[in-house]
């Protein structure tokens, strides 16, 4: 029997340690999977997969900037999502990923990011300057060093910087060109094995050209212009010009060019167009003033004869239009006697019109249309058409011409804009 107590009284002693063994907590583990992560220069997000059976933590994403992650701590098993951004730079990058738990080995995960090809861009293919020179400014775009090469030994041309890394604003500098030949210059920009050019040109110097021939004076290309027919006179600059201008049977235009042609003279006639000549004027901005001292700033004469104008003054008549021809002023015209003139032909004046005597004058069926204010001094009269002299009052109605008052003897007519 005792026998028999000793045997039961060992089996629960073992079952007893048995026991005790399954209720002692398992010891700390973690793993992650993968252990790698790979990505391209462009980046993205990758997942790794936790396993563990406590609180786990995440170091060494910090000090990656280009890495973030989902989470930098958990407890027991969770998914991670790490993303890489963009690498721009060439040379690739790496981190190391450590989770840990206490009590048991870290677990490390290499996480690593291919370069970018290298890359090179150019904003602007070609500059372009003006004879009198100036500033110009073209972008550089690049993940990688450059240079410029193209401008050493080019004494007219400087650029803020000729070689740098990365992004950059390259601001190149044009002296004046004071030679009548254009000139020009090719920028290199390297990097890499990469190659963008930038042509540069500057148009030559003069007053004026014609096509592409350039002028010291505006003086030598007017005489070149009228020696031919339908010619265009571009200006490069502001122009004054002292000798009167006759344009006899020839067709000229005056490309102002955004600059100013002052026409000052004291001849009889400082503009003469006759003959079925015409003169015709792209304003881009400029002006054509013409003015004489003497007698009509400009006088228009013929069939055909045309002419535009920006603003005329003369110590007779401002614009005289006379034998079927035509004219437009752009701008003010002013007589020491009369403001405009049109005999037997049309005239018309977008800006103002003064005269000592006579603002408008009409004759043998001319018509003037003015688009600003007229003024003249005579007394009890401003327009004249035919023999007769009107007042500002002396319109007739209804109006000939829509948004205009009709100044008329039933021959020769003035419209004035209603004010």
């Amino acid at each position: 029997m005792t026998k028999y107590i000793r045997i039961i009284f060992a089996a629960c002693i073992v079952l007893a340690a048995a026991m005790a063994g399954c209720n002692k907590d398992k010891d700390p583990e973690i793993s992650v999977s993968p252990d790698e992560l790979d990505f391209t220069a462009a980046g993205g997000n990758k997942s790794l997969t936790v396993t563990a059976n406590a609180e786990w933590t995440l170091t060494g994403h910090t000090g990656a900037a280009w890495l973030t992650v989902s989470s930098a701590s958990g407890s027991g098993n969770a998914g991670v999502d790490i993303t890489a951004a963009a690498n721009t730079a060439t040379s690739g990058r790496s981190a190391e990923l450590t989770f840990t738990v206490k009590g048991a080995a870290p677990k490390t995960v290499t996480v690593t990011q291919a370069g970018a090809e290298p890359q090179l861009s150019v904003s602007e293919t070609s500059l372009s300057f003006t004879a009198a020179g100036g500033e110009e400014t073209f972008e550089i775009t690049a993940n990688v060093a450059w240079t410029i090469t193209g401008h050493t030994g080019v004494s007219w041309l400087t650029l803020t910087e000729a070689s740098g890394s990365g992004n950059a604003a390259i601001t190149v500098t044009a002296d004046a060109n004071a030679t009548l030949t254009l000139r020009n210059a090719t920028l290199t920009v390297t990097a890499q094995g990469l190659t963008k050019t930038v042509t540069v040109t500057q148009e030559a110097g003069g007053e004026a050209k014609i096509g592409t021939t350039h002028y010291a004076a505006f003086a030598e290309a007017l005489t070149a212009a009228l020696a031919d027919n339908g010619k265009t006179i571009t200006l490069l600059k502001d122009v004054e010009h002292s000798s009167a201008i006759v344009i006899d049977g020839k067709a000229v235009t005056f490309d102002l060019n955004g600059f100013t042609l002052d026409h000052l003279t004291s001849a009889w006639l400082a503009f003469d167009i006759k003959n079925g000549g015409s003169l015709e004027l792209i304003e881009g901005g400029g002006a054509l003033n013409i003015s004489s001292s003497s007698q009509d700033a400009i006088w228009i004469n013929g069939a055909g004869c045309t002419a535009t104008i920006t603003n005329a003054t003369a110590d007779n008549i401002g614009v005289s239009v006379a034998g079927g021809g035509s004219c437009t002023v752009t701008g003010n015209a002013t007589g020491g006697y009369t403001g405009v003139y049109a005999g037997g032909s049309n005239l018309i004046v977008t800006g103002n019109v003064s005269g000592g005597t006579y603002g408008a004058n009409a004759q043998s069926g001319g018509e003037i249309t003015i688009d600003g204010i007229i003024t003249g001094t005579l007394t009890n009269a401003y327009i004249r058409v035919g023999t007769t002299n009107k007042t500002a009052e002396d319109y007739v109605t209804p109006t000939t011409k829509a948004g205009y008052r009709t100044y008329t003897d039933g021959t020769n007519t003035v419209w004035v804009k209603i004010p």
